[in-house]
């Protein structure tokens, strides 16, 4: 079960783990390293994601994100068809 409601995963290392899929509505991921990681079908509405590295993600983006974050093609990756989560 990956059910992680309001969760509290402040300066996490979630290097490289597979979250498709996961239900984060408003946690609490500040600071936390998402890098390479699957956020794919991930439900991160009202999740904070101040100051989180968000780059070179596998698989897609997440199914929903804050309305001021945007998931868009992470030029900068090394790897082809990732993505990164920015704040518009």
């Amino acid at each position: 079960p990956k059910q992680k409601t309001g969760a509290n995963l402040i300066s996490a290392d979630l290097y490289d783990a597979d979250l498709s899929g996961a239900n984060l509505i408003s946690a609490d991921l500040f600071g936390a390293n998402l890098n390479w990681a699957n956020l794919s079908d991930a439900d991160l509405q009202y999740a904070n994601l101040l100051g989180a590295d968000m780059t070179c993600l596998k698989e897609g983006c997440p199914s929903s994100l804050s309305s001021i974050y945007t998931c868009e093609p992470d030029p900068d990756c090394s790897e082809p068809d990732r993505y990164r989560i920015v704040e518009e």
